[in-house]
């Protein structure tokens, strides 16, 4: 290392903190050093060679939706010529059975901007549900509407924890209007219960219970349908990175080392060092210490507290609520990523040629019955594997990306819930990552009948085991870090003394990454609103003033 001192150094070099360090230097005008364990940087934002020879494949995150790098664009105008290009297919999610020939196709919005098409879809199924759509569409994108409220939120720092969030604020005043879909009383339901009450049609309700596993919700949880309640029009905002999401990482990694910024990686940090309550740099395990006015963390919470703080600086409250976070939610998301020769035959498309490589992500169920989520869910509960289990998401980057196979071939992916770490040893997970492959490709064959063993060149399997051994953040295998409950969201999210950034009482120390602010995923929003709150206690430039933007 060149140099021991900066004037601020970044602990890690994830999707959140990589963004922070990008800030520090470009507009804060310090000089900044990330610090990362791993060979390489970006977390999520990585990919790996594989599962052949010729093909790559994300590791982690994949899907990225419009509103994940506003700022960015804003901010860095060559982020997009860097590498960070978005690419969308017209289809949004679709769902298909394997006991029946029905379907449901939903649209991108900027290949359906009015909605019209995905309502035309819903209405095969019931009028009203079009109807419904329509309605929580245009309260989604109107100006001053669901989305604008969630970005502000998203991109702000957070509430006091005695005050009431944007979304709460709007969500409130929603509520009490003529037209809303929702009230108090549906927002209170479980998702399976308020799905049956608001939709007709059996396929979207089976589509949208599909996406409570992604936020960590049981289909039986209460306060499921609040969770649920902008799930569509949200859905149609989903796009791929151009090559991978490690091109996002590329550009970010660029742009900071083009602004000043140094970066090392395989150098783990030890520990935090703090002098007289100020946090003053940080000590390398081989010893090295790096000194710096300025230290961020992107570990997670339980790491930052009680591995690189230690004992006998945070408050013995802030302590036991930050032992006491959920982190170990019981049903995770296992998948398989396929090397295949031909692209899947499905045989939904001769219904809707959509689902011939236009759709971004595809469900396929059982059977048309909402009951049989809440089925496999209990299952898992229990500690069991369905020997049918739904695919949750399936997903084929090569239909609008083919740099990322070789000519001719493909990759897709196929997600199922699974287990977190703890549910099974080592053994029983070699085991069950070798069955799952099998069971999942037995269901592809029913809705594809090409995708045999025949077709398939290689493939690997990802689950929370996989995670907890590749991700230094994820030791149970959990990819939203800490599990996404209510009393671990927004404002309260990782806790209320430490969710704006600021790692009570120590002094001039910051921490960011999943384990923060308002949406789970791979943008850069807590990273942004971290550089936000350094921005104010050390009075640096602020983009978001100079630029009159609302965040």
């Amino acid at each position: 290392m060149a140099d021991n001192e900066y004037d601020a150094v970044v602990i890690g070099a994830g999707t959140k903190s990589l963004v922070t360090a990008l800030y520090l230097q470009a507009y804060g005008g310090l000089k900044t050093c990330i610090l990362e364990t791993r060979h390489e940087l970006g977390g999520c934002w990585h990919w790996q060679d594989g599962p052949a020879p010729g093909f790559s494949l994300d590791v982690h995150a994949t899907v990225m939706w419009d509103w994940y790098f506003l700022p960015i664009h804003y901010d860095f105008p060559n982020f997009e010529e860097y590498g960070a290009r978005f690419l969308y297919h017209p289809g949004a999610q679709g769902i298909i059975f394997r006991s029946s020939d029905d379907y449901l196709a939903t649209y991108h919005r900027k290949y359906d901007p009015t909605g019209e098409l995905t309502a035309k879809e819903l209405a095969r199924f019931s009028e009203k549900d079009a109807e419904t759509f329509l309605k929580i569409e245009k309260t989604y994108v109107e100006p001053g509407g669901r989305k604008d409220v969630f970005l502000q939120q998203a991109y702000s720092l957070p509430a006091e924890p005695d005050q009431p969030e944007l979304m709460d604020i709007w969500m409130m005043n929603y509520l009490k209007r003529p037209d809303a879909v929702y009230d108090e009383r549906l927002m209170r339901m479980s998702g399976l219960q308020g799905l049956r009450e608001i939709w007709e049609g059996v396929p979207i309700r089976c589509l949208l219970l599909t996406t409570l596993p992604f936020l960590h919700m049981g289909p039986d949880d209460a306060f499921g349908t609040a969770a649920l309640s902008f799930a569509l029009p949200f859905s149609r905002e989903m796009n791929f990175v151009v090559g991978g999401t490690h091109m996002i990482a590329h550009s970010m990694i660029r742009l900071f080392v083009e602004n000043g910024g140094k970066f090392y990686s395989k150098n783990e940090v030890d520990k935090i060092i703090i002098e007289n309550g100020e946090a003053r740099g940080v000590r390398l395990v081989d010893g090295t210490e790096v000194r710096a006015k300025i230290v961020v963390s992107g570990v997670d919470p339980y790491q930052l507290c009680f591995r690189l703080i230690g004992d006998g600086h945070v408050d013995m409250k802030v302590v036991k609520k930050i032992d006491n976070l959920e982190r170990t939610w019981q049903a995770g998301i296992s998948g398989v990523m396929l090397a295949i020769q031909e692209f899947p035959n499905f045989k939904a498309s001769k219904y809707n040629p959509i689902f011939q490589g236009g759709m971004h992500g595809i469900i396929v169920w059982n059977r048309p019955d909402e009951m049989e989520c809440y089925e496999e869910f209990a299952e898992l509960m229990r500690g069991k594997e369905h020997e049918n289990p739904q695919i949750i998401d399936m997903m084929h980057q090569t239909a609008i990306d083919p740099t990322r196979a070789p000519q001719g071939k493909h990759i897709i992916s196929a997600g199922a819930l699974g287990h977190v770490v703890s549910a099974h040893n080592e053994r029983e997970w070699i085991n069950y990552r070798r069955g799952l492959a099998e069971k999942l490709l037995k269901v592809f064959q029913d809705v594809a009948p090409n995708m045999t063993w025949d077709n398939v060149i290689d493939y690997v399997v990802f689950s929370a085991w996989e995670l907890s051994k590749l991700k230094v953040n994820m030791p149970f295998g959990n990819e939203n870090i800490i599990d996404w409950i209510p009393s671990q969201s927004g404002k309260f999210r990782p806790v209320p003394e430490w969710a704006a950034h600021r790692i009570k009482p120590i002094k001039n120390l910051y921490g960011t990454g999943a384990g923060w602010g308002t949406p789970p995923g791979a943008s850069c929003c807590q990273g942004y609103t971290c550089y936000k709150a350094i921005a104010i206690d050390h009075g640096l430039r602020k983009p978001w003033e100079e630029k009159n933007r609302p965040w």
